[in-house]
């Protein structure tokens, strides 16, 4: 088999970062915090897309993934930002309610 080249390109610079961000909260808190979850751990929106209020423990500051590409599931720790926007993203939803709007048409 011939060798693959998985290596990640196209980093961030910080001006860059701040531009996008920017640009994301003017459509909305769902869309911020998408891009900060998928910018912090490298997340795909579809992992995002089914991601429930349950699935958060705001008190333990993680988030648990079921549904991965590999189909093991994984746990990451939170940063004061996305505890933030995802805090915000919850308020009113029940356990069982998708996190972020799953209806809207997403292109990244």
């Amino acid at each position: 088999m011939l060798k693959e080249s998985n290596a990640r390109q196209g980093f961030l610079r910080d001006d860059q970062y701040s531009a996008l961000a920017a640009a994301c909260a003017a459509e909305g808190l769902w869309l911020r915090s998408m891009f900060v979850v998928m910018y912090s751990y490298g997340w795909r929106k579809g992992e995002l897309k089914t991601l429930k209020v349950g699935q958060i423990d705001f008190i333990a500051r993680t988030i648990r993934l079921y549904d991965t590409k590999n189909n093991a599931g994984r746990a990451v720790v939170m940063t004061e930002k996305v505890l933030e926007l995802l805090t915000a993203c919850c308020v009113g939803k029940s356990q069982n309610d998708f996190v972020l709007p799953v209806k809207t048409e997403i292109v990244l």
